[in-house]
């Protein structure tokens, strides 16, 4: 077995969206079984601090600064 006979294959324009979408299939049922190990979602969320101004609610520490508002040039 070489590996020219491999370099010599194409995708054609017809199964590049089949390849495509079993990729993505597989990534995301990857993921999925790969956070089931884990004991579920290893993400933990904190609690958000109301904001005064009533634009956006973060968590503790965290900031944010407004460039421009809807509307203004």
């Amino acid at each position: 077995m070489s590996i020219q006979g491999n370099m010599d294959r194409r995708v054609s324009r017809r199964t590049f969206p089949g390849i495509g979408g079993m990729s993505a299939a597989a990534l995301a049922l990857g993921s999925r079984s790969a956070l089931a190990q884990q004991g579920g979602s290893s993400a933990s969320y904190v609690p958000l601090a109301d904001d005064p101004g009533g634009v956006l609610d973060l968590p503790r520490g965290f900031q944010y600064g407004i460039i421009s508002e809807e509307g203004e040039p």
